[in-house]
């Protein structure tokens, strides 16, 4: 298991001491490919760290989407706190959220956050396209010139 001369190259075993046996379980039966089940977002977060802190890499990418798919007005500052610190390709959806809900930069969890996250979250929803609606695509057809030579065009 390990060829160093450590403690646990000679016992077979590693102490883990900063996350909780719970954590450690599911982490491990995660990477092993068990289901979290239903799990809160708390716990969600620190099984992220377990496997960011042992740069567990298929694992942490496997986990990003369930952060963005579980980002609602209510959590949403969770979230971008915790993608800023841990996951940053988290806080792009974070901000893509963000750009759709601009009527959260007026609530008391958002004006409290670090104002580093603030900055960066509304310089990145600044620069998300706007959605268009229903997702219909839209082209543009040029019509026949006005008296004066201009050229009008109409969506379709």
């Amino acid at each position: 298991m390990f060829e160093t001369d450590t403690a646990e190259a000679e016992t077979g075993r590693v102490v883990i001491t900063d996350f909780t046996f719970k954590t450690a379980n599911a982490a491990i039966k995660y990477i092993y490919g068990e289901s979290l089940g239903h799990v809160s977002l708390e716990e969600l977060f620190d099984v992220y760290k377990f496997v960011d802190k042992y740069d567990i890499e298929a694992a942490r990418k496997k986990l990003g989407p369930t952060f963005e798919q579980e980002i609602t007005t209510t959590n949403f500052c969770t979230i971008a706190k915790f993608a800023w610190m841990f996951a940053n390709h988290i806080l792009d959806r974070c901000a893509a959220f963000l750009a759709k809900h601009s009527f959260l930069t007026v609530t008391t969890s958002f004006v409290q956050l670090d104002q580093r996250l603030v900055m960066e979250l509304l310089r990145k929803a600044a620069v998300v396209p706007p959605a268009v609606p229903n997702r219909t695509q839209y082209a543009l057809i040029p019509s026949p010139k006005n008296n004066r030579g201009d050229r009008y065009y109409r969506l379709s």
